[in-house]
């Protein structure tokens, strides 16, 4: 894989990084903490597929922006890197609020979708070590 190639695979898994935080982060804003109202509830909990589609694209122009600003400047890119343990305490955070106020679906939608990247992202770093 060439370097254009991995920054824009990097780029979406940005993007489907953030998008799998808010899959738990948004149910919690609106149903338990009562920050903000969809307008539209629809979809996943009331909450607009719009919304994740929209936090995705984000995700994913911020970081191939940022990652095309490094590559041009001539600094190197850690391709593998990923905060994973600033990762796994917003999970931690929010399945910590979801269990207070007994919404085990909450936990178990945001785990599965949170998970499924740390563990991807702690496989690779595992290969790439041994």
């Amino acid at each position: 894989m060439c370097i254009r190639e991995a920054i824009i695979a990097l780029s979406a898994l940005d993007g489907l990084i953030a998008t799998s935080w808010d899959l738990i982060v948004d149910p919690i804003m609106v149903h338990i903490i009562e920050v903000w109202v969809w307008e539209t509830r629809d979809c996943i909990y009331g909450i607009p597929i719009s919304n994740f589609i929209g936090w995705f694209i984000v995700s994913f122009i911020i970081t191939l922006t940022y990652r095309i600003i490094l590559l041009r400047e001539g600094k190197r890119i850690d391709l593998t890197h990923l905060p994973a343990f600033i990762y796994m305490q917003l999970w931690l955070i929010m399945a910590v609020v979801a269990l207070i106020n007994n919404r085990l679906d909450l936990i178990i939608i945001g785990s599965i979708a949170m998970n499924i990247v740390l563990l991807c992202y702690v496989l690779k770093i595992s290969k790439k070590r041994s």
